[in-house]
């Protein structure tokens, strides 16, 4: 995440696909650049998943950061009984 941060920009030019980041609110100023590699094939869908916690604040910022160019959804927190391994510890 040390490249990320340093550099969005050069980070989305160098990684323009298939990205995953989590905790994505620990890195408001990551949003601007999202924008414009998004904006560089707005035809590709899906070529990053932004994860993390998310609050009202956080949720308008990057509304209005990438308005037209994301699709957000809510989920639940999982719980250990959905993670087939921990079965056997009930």
């Amino acid at each position: 995440m040390q490249s990320l941060s340093q550099d969005p920009d050069l980070f989305f030019r160098l990684n323009p696909d298939k990205i995953a980041i989590d905790e994505a609110q620990l890195q408001p100023e990551l949003f601007p650049a999202l924008r414009v590699a998004v904006d560089k094939d707005r035809k590709r869908t899906g070529r990053f998943i932004i994860t993390g916690s998310s609050s009202p604040k956080l949720i308008r910022a990057v509304s209005e950061s990438l308005a037209g160019r994301i699709g957000i959804i809510e989920m639940a927190t999982f719980q250990l009984t959905e993670w087939p391994k921990a079965r056997k510890y009930f």
